[in-house]
């Protein structure tokens, strides 16, 4: 009966040793209003939106944290754009008011972006806060002000308004 156990054991362990392990993005949202982001895995240095046909996120909450992306998987297969491998991911975030009230094709068209952030594999590395989750920030977090961003790192406060510009 002990090698029984053993074999069931050694095979749960096979087993569980070679599934893919779950890959997550989570997304916080410190501003003081609902956001939608949105991600597109593409061609960089073209960050162009495609407004048409395109599912946005549900709106994370203000002050909430939302889970944006998970797949089975490793981190390498999240930077694949139609079977090429490509080294930058942008995400989107929008202020939901903006998209509610206009549309999402409006918002597109218009740019009306809160913030663009373009990460690289090695970035969402750096932004994991446990093996398999990263976590980006809106407004940006200290940790992020090295990613590639539009705007740039330190154009809003800590609860997403606009710093004013000093001369």
């Amino acid at each position: 009966m002990n090698t029984l156990k053993s074999v069931v054991f050694l095979f749960l362990v096979t087993m569980l040793a070679s599934c893919d392990p779950l890959y997550s993005i989570y997304f916080v949202n410190r501003y003081d209003k609902n956001v939608y982001v949105e991600y597109y895995v593409s061609s960089y240095p073209d960050t162009t939106l495609l407004g048409t046909g395109c599912v946005y996120n549900s709106a994370t909450q203000s002050q909430d944290t939302a889970l944006i992306y998970e797949k089975i998987g490793k981190l390498p297969d999240f930077f694949y754009y139609g079977g090429t491998r490509v080294d930058t991911v942008s995400f989107f975030i929008f202020d939901s008011d903006s998209v509610d009230y206009y549309s999402w094709d409006t918002a597109v068209r218009k740019n009306m972006v809160l913030q663009r952030y373009d990460l690289s594999m090695f970035d969402l590395e750096n932004l994991m806060f446990s093996k398999g989750s990263s976590m980006l920030h809106f407004p940006p977090t200290e940790q992020m002000k090295h990613i590639h961003m539009w705007p740039p790192y330190g154009t809003f406060d800590v609860n997403g308004s606009k710093k004013k510009k000093t001369r």
